[in-house]
């Protein structure tokens, strides 16, 4: 019994000073005193041990991989690494490595997509982006898409990132019901007010305005849904103003021409323009126009908007003739 007592203590002891010399280990080891930038490793899904050591070898961040097993094999961490891209700093020890590679601490990359461009456009945003994958299979219809910014590891399906952005938009329609509209009807208006204007503070008031323009049949006359029309329903391009001629488009989407919404959204909306249209009522303004401000003057009658619109047209020429004398020599 003496005997087992004595070899029990010999062998823990010695496991002891085992583990004290990994933990010593992990401490002193540390990769790239001699590299002055960080390094970005991908590490292959279903990857070995082994095959980690040999990667992390190639790009320098750690010196032996022999050592680097055994290291992982006493810390526990030989058969839990995940795979994705990381990024390590110079000096950082071994410890630190492998508890990077156990937790997963990837590289967090991210998509921004811009609120009032078309689906099409995002189409090329995620295809242009180089850390995706995969060929995108299915397009949301027109407006469907949520703007904003949107997280994912290196490696992941571009698809995947088209029905998340396509579910938000579907999600927040939901969330956000409307007395006076559907939630495509919603959709179109929203992608129009989103082009209308830009202040925060008047996207409830246009809202209002197109309501009660489809509550009395009147049309919506608005100049996005014609450049919309005119650059093929796909992206937005405006080289020019618009003309008179303009306005005569044969197109669906001319609500100078048509009454009612066009037949889909003419742009991803943002959050915000959801939110406001969605508890917009029709409300006594009937029209709006630009007032060189970047904002707009609101207005009940025709004759009334008539009348702004001379001032915002007196208003640009008074600011174009003070800026020509200005460029005088």
């Amino acid at each position: 019994m003496q005997k087992y007592c004595i070899a029990l203590v010999i062998i823990t002891t010695n496991m002891y000073s085992i583990m004290y010399s990994v933990d010593r280990a992990c401490d002193v080891c540390s990769f790239g005193k001699h590299i002055p930038s960080a390094i970005t490793v991908t590490i292959p899904k279903n990857s070995s041990i082994y095959a980690i050591a040999r990667i992390l070898e190639s790009h320098r961040v750690i010196s032996n991989r022999w050592l680097f097993l055994i290291i992982a094999y006493f810390s526990g961490d030989s058969s839990t690494s995940k795979a994705g891209q990381y990024r390590f700093v110079p000096g950082t020890n071994y410890r630190d490595l492998l508890c990077a590679l156990r937790k997963g601490l990837v590289v967090i990359h991210k998509i921004t997509i811009p609120e009032g461009v078309t689906v099409s456009h995002v189409v090329n945003i995620v295809n242009a982006n180089p850390c995706l994958r995969g060929t995108i299979t299915n397009v949301p219809e027109e407006g469907y898409i949520l703007p904003g910014t949107y997280y994912f590891n290196k490696g992941d399906i571009r698809q995947n990132i088209m029905n998340r952005v396509k579910n938000g938009m579907q999600k927040l329609l939901q969330q956000c019901p409307s007395k006076f509209l559907n939630s495509a009807e919603l959709l179109n208006l929203a992608s129009i007010v989103e082009k209308e204007t830009k202040l925060p503070r008047e996207k409830g008031a246009v809202a209002s305005v197109f309501l009660a323009r489809l509550q009395k049949n009147m049309r919506l006359q608005s100049c996005p849904t014609v450049i919309y029309a005119l650059s093929g329903c796909n992206k937005w391009d405006r080289p020019r103003p618009l003309t008179y001629e303009d306005l005569k488009c044969p197109s669906p989407y001319n609500t100078y021409l048509h009454e009612g919404l066009p037949p889909t959204a003419i742009c991803c909306p943002g959050r915000d323009t959801v939110a406001a249209v969605a508890v917009a009522k029709p409300g006594a303004y009937l029209y709006f126009v630009a007032d060189n401000s970047g904002g707009h003057t609101f207005s009940c009658t025709y004759e009334e908007h008539l009348k702004n619109a001379q001032k915002a047209k007196e208003a640009r020429g008074a600011r174009g003739a003070r800026g020509a004398r200005g460029a005088r020599p």
